[in-house]
């Protein structure tokens, strides 16, 4: 099993760190994001959206270790975590419903049309799979400004639009802990902006994004959707945030 596989590198990390092995412990690093990498979206689907952005900010304070004694400070609670990714699959063995929520939540996030404005585009204007919901690409340009009152003017990849209220872009779905919505959002303050149209700071939510049509879903189907959003891959991209006309307070 993978989970495993990280407690076997977490102690790897303990082992060369207390002998200052630089390059071990950096091939230490890798195998074990790889690894983590690998099992993440398990761990989500199994409803372990919480364990797993806890460990994704484990990893993310490992990426950032220089010294044998920054690798020790972040292997130990690597290795406290892994018996909470293991509890994970331990309850989903007697929950077996959990990969249906995802599977609801991925329908329901395919019939809403969620991926028209998050999931950047390819050349030939085909979602990106490989950034799947990962909002606005943070180097592409703003959408140019409408001609006349009234217009809204998008982006070449319907990431980002330029109307009224300013100029929004689509937020990163993804769990990335630095940039994703896991970083602001809890699946409760989740639930509550989609039925109030207020992000967790006080912001409006711009349009266009439709979250009027999304509150008149039962808690159980939001739920649904949020499980899906944590089920994916983490995507690294930081979306530019809105710019605002007069008046306006919003969020991306």
């Amino acid at each position: 099993m993978e989970v495993t596989l990280l407690d076997y590198y977490g102690r790897e990390l303990n082992l060369w760190a207390a002998e200052g092995n630089t390059a071990r412990l950096n091939e230490a690093r890798s195998k074990l994001r790889e690894t983590w990498d690998a099992v993440r979206p398990e761990v989500a689907a199994k409803g372990g959206a919480t364990e797993a952005a806890q460990f994704d900010a484990l990893v993310a304070k490992l990426a950032r270790a220089t010294l044998p004694k920054d690798f020790t400070a972040a292997a130990g609670p690597i290795l406290d975590s892994v018996d909470a990714l293991e509890n994970v699959f331990t309850r989903a063995q007697s929950s077996p419903s959990t990969g249906a929520l995802v599977d609801r939540g991925r329908y329901l996030a395919t019939i809403g049309g969620c991926g028209d404005c998050h999931t950047p585009k390819t050349a030939s204007m085909e979602p990106d799979a490989s950034r799947l919901l990962s909002g606005a690409p943070a180097d592409a340009p703003a959408p140019s400004a409408p001609n006349k009152p009234g217009e809204v003017v998008s982006s070449s990849g319907s990431t980002a639009f330029h109307g009224p209220w300013g100029i929004s872009y689509a937020a990163n779905l993804t769990p990335d802990p630095e940039t994703g919505i896991a970083k602001d959002y809890t699946e409760q303050s989740f639930i509550q902006a989609l039925r109030t149209g207020k992000s967790p700071d006080g912001g409006s939510i711009l349009p266009p994004m439709p979250w009027q049509n999304y509150s008149t879903m039962t808690d159980d189907d939001l739920k649904a959707l949020w499980a899906y959003l944590q089920s994916l891959k983490p995507v690294k991209n930081q979306v530019k945030p809105p710019v605002h006309a007069a008046g306006v307070k919003g969020a991306a």
